[in-house]
């Protein structure tokens, strides 16, 4: 089965890429991803029952590495994976801050530390992936 190319060919720092359009998958792969955002987001905003900090830090790790890491799906430069990186991580730092404001939540810096790790980390998987894949332009 043959995926559906992407947009028109368009020329990036020299570079011959394909642009996103509605009708490429790789376009719904970022949608689905940014869906992703909103239910981690919601998620992470209500109220829960007391779990222990092991398991909680490591949900924020791996919940982090893997939306980082997944947007290599979309991602055809190693320059937009670093844009969606620094994205990944002020995010990190803004959903903190909205626990912070809400009465049931907490900003913890250590929650915040696991979170910047797993930002790290897909990163470095991702831009490993980027790299070594002869496929991708980047």
């Amino acid at each position: 089965m043959r995926l559906p190319a992407a947009g028109p060919v368009r020329s990036i720092g020299g570079r011959r890429i394909r642009a996103m359009s509605l009708t490429s998958w790789r376009t719904w792969v970022a949608v689905g991803w940014a869906v992703g955002w909103v239910v981690i987001t919601v998620l992470m905003l209500m109220p829960v029952p007391d779990v222990p900090q092991v398991s909680s830090r490591l949900a924020h790790f791996v919940v982090f590495l893997v939306m980082t890491g997944a947007a290599l799906a979309f991602c055809l430069t190693h320059r937009a994976l670093l844009v969606v990186t620094l994205l990944a991580g002020l995010f990190a730092l803004g959903l903190e801050y909205a626990q912070s404001l809400v009465p049931w939540r907490h900003f913890d810096l250590m929650d915040l530390g696991a979170n910047v790790a797993g930002v790290l980390s897909g990163y470095v998987l991702a831009a490993a992936l980027l790299l070594t894949s002869p496929s991708r332009t980047g």
